[in-house]
């Protein structure tokens, strides 16, 4: 089973730690970024294989893309596909249903959801896969908009991330250097 990241935003450090994040976690084997630009094609082929093309134009069978408006993900969809797109995108908030509108019903596919909250993208690569591999939705754990102090002090500064993450220990999992890059941004 494969995992496509379709890239339909410019790489930034923040979707480049998510990308490195759901790479470690499935193996960079099963991962194929598509919709690649020159200029990222090298940065991306550490995590996995990259492809210029959309994955609207790769020909690809038994495809299934996760978007909020379909029924959910079970675990007996992994004998019905072999390719799990994502939509690569660094959300908004609120979300502009881009996935729906840039991808859907741009080539004959399946569809499938993680739910009705909007998930990072590393997160909803992991909760596939853990699904996938026979993990039921209901008994994993998730943090809706967690919240980290990135300044304290007399004007303590926080940040809520409007996401879902899967939740271990009672601690919203990021990708590794995220909170570090949030932390050290200045336009926040």
């Amino acid at each position: 089973m494969k995992f496509l990241i379709e890239c339909l935003s410019p790489l930034s450090l923040w979707s480049f730690l998510e990308y490195k994040h759901l790479s470690s976690f499935v193996g960079n084997k099963n991962v194929l970024f598509t919709h690649v630009t020159e200029e990222d094609m090298k940065k991306l082929s550490l995590l996995g294989r990259v492809e210029k093309k959309s994955v609207k134009d790769l020909g690809l069978r038994r495809v299934c893309l996760l978007d909020f408006h379909a029924p959910l993900l079970k675990s007996s969809d992994a004998k019905n596909f072999d390719f799990f797109v994502f939509g690569g995108i660094l959300g908004d908030y609120p979300r502009k249903k881009r996935t729906k509108r840039l991808l859907r019903g741009q080539f004959h596919c399946a569809v499938r959801s993680l739910g009705e909250v909007q998930m990072s993208t590393d997160t909803a690569v992991i909760v596939a896969m853990l699904i996938l591999k026979g993990k039921r939705f209901e008994d994993l754990s998730f943090i809706d908009k967690p919240c980290f102090i990135l300044q304290k002090g007399i004007f303590e500064e926080s940040l809520v991330l409007p996401y879902r993450y899967l939740s271990k220990n009672g601690k919203a999992v990021l990708a590794p250097g995220l909170l570090n890059y949030l932390k050290k941004k200045e336009d926040l």
